[in-house]
């Protein structure tokens, strides 16, 4: 997401990133510019529809790192029926808040990216 290795951002050194106590305060921040970032300051609109897996906190959310839109887990993996992550609670997001649509998860995440497409835009997307 940045262009960097991953070993020169914090959350680049922590494989896997599990939702414990000891990784949850790691994650990606403004301090290190997403390319949603850059993008979205040279006029584009910018949609994440899938994983995230950069972080759990609030400050880490994909809505904070330069992304208009998300839709879609902040863990590694998640059950694709229940939609419980990693660490076993619910873990779908719209934006930054929980949301309990019902429904097959790659169905989910396929229906968001053509509904993101499909609308109205008023400036190129990324």
């Amino acid at each position: 997401m940045t262009g960097r290795y991953p070993a020169r951002t914090p959350i680049g050194l922590i494989e896997p990133l599990t939702p414990t106590k000891r990784d949850s305060t790691f994650g990606l921040t403004s301090e290190f510019p997403s390319i949603a970032t850059l993008m979205r300051e040279s006029g584009y609109e910018t949609a994440l529809i899938g994983k995230w897996h950069l972080g759990f906190l609030p400050q880490h959310s994909p809505i904070k790192n330069g992304f208009d839109y998300f839709f879609g887990i902040h863990s590694g993996a998640a059950n694709y029926i229940s939609h419980k992550g990693d660490g076993r609670t619910h873990d779908l997001y719209e934006n930054d808040s929980l949301v309990y649509p019902e429904g097959y998860l790659t169905d989910l995440f396929s229906q968001k990216a053509i509904a993101f497409i499909k609308k109205k835009h008023n400036k190129p997307f990324f």
